[in-house]
């Protein structure tokens, strides 16, 4: 389950890029 950690670490960059 690596790959649903590593989307929520993507999304919260997402944000953070915003």
């Amino acid at each position: 389950m690596l790959s649903l950690i590593l989307q929520q670490v993507l999304s919260l960059r997402k944000q953070i890029a915003a």
